[in-house]
């Protein structure tokens, strides 16, 4: 039975998996006080994490969202993905890409997705080198890494959209170029967040003023033309998502740190879901509801 208690907020975030290959200073969802809890629960995981999306589709969610971490480290990513779609959900992956040079990958996971979200912060190596993403210092991102990997995931007939977080050192940047060479559906623009207890050490070195990030974001307006813009700020980011983190638990950053629910596995979504504040209508205003259907 559908869930009264859902209200608008019809997408979720779910992040199945804590590691990442890379290290962004400004992450906001490394989940390091749970990683002994995931360590000791390992053999579980992959259960939780079916038994969670299943209550999700149950209470009515209509997206489901794959986040880390990196999701695409995930063993039993293509398990969830197939789930999912059997449930009749649509299915996003937010991936900063490393893993998407595999050319078996795509083959593999590409027919259980419909949206594919790319991190992309910079097209140059020296910036994403100080923001952090990479690969061990062997992988270093630049335009070419993306556009080669948009293209085949477009090819792959994935939906797509980029996701950049704007911070002191790309808030210059001029991405006008980069996309004018990719097809892309959505980018959504987010204001470098400080989450109290995930990210302390990069702020407030690393955040950007509201002057700066309206900068960046006027820079850009004419693709709007092409690609839909969702800008969010740091207001409209928080308490504006539905998450769930690598051990099943809701949580919300609305007061600034994370705060969690009890399992959903263990207790049930509806007592889980009362655990925690989501602000719907900020949902709403960010424009969390758009045509996602495939």
């Amino acid at each position: 039975m559908k869930s009264d208690s859902l209200g608008p907020v019809v997408a979720l975030n779910f992040h199945v998996w804590q590691p990442c290959n890379m290290g962004c200073r400004y992450c906001f969802a490394e989940f390091s006080d749970s990683v002994k809890q995931l360590q000791a629960d390992k053999a579980q995981l992959r259960q939780r994490a079916l038994t969670v999306i299943e209550a999700a589709a149950k209470a009515g969610i209509r997206k489901l969202t794959l986040v880390g971490g990196e999701p695409t480290l995930c063993p039993w990513l293509l398990d969830l993905l197939q789930h999912a779609k059997s449930l009749g959900l649509v299915t996003m992956l937010v991936s900063n890409g490393a893993k998407m040079q595999d050319e078996f990958w795509l083959p593999t996971h590409a027919p259980w997705l419909d949206w594919v979200a790319l991190s992309i912060d910079s097209t140059s190596q020296e910036v994403n080198q100080k923001i952090g993403r990479m690969v061990r210092r062997n992988v270093v991102p630049d335009g070419v890494f993306y556009t080669t990997i948009l293209r085949r995931l477009h090819a792959a007939e994935c939906r797509l959209k980029v996701n950049t977080v704007v911070s002191s050192l790309n808030w210059q940047e001029d991405f006008t170029r980069f996309f004018e060479g990719v097809r892309i559906e959505r980018w959504k623009v987010l204001q470098a967040l400080h989450v109290t207890g995930e990210n302390d050490a990069a702020f407030p070195e690393i955040g950007v003023t509201p002057e700066q990030f309206n900068d960046f974001v006027q820079r850009h307006m004419l693709l709007s033309q092409h690609i839909t813009l969702a800008i969010e700020n740091n207001d409209a980011m928080r308490g504006s998502y539905m998450m769930v983190d690598p051990l099943g638990r809701f949580f919300s950053n609305v007061h600034g740190g994370h705060r969690y629910s009890a399992p959903i596995w263990a207790v049930g979504w509806d007592e889980a879901r009362r655990q925690v504040a989501i602000d719907e209508e900020k949902f709403l205003a960010r424009g969390g509801l758009y045509d996602w259907g495939n």
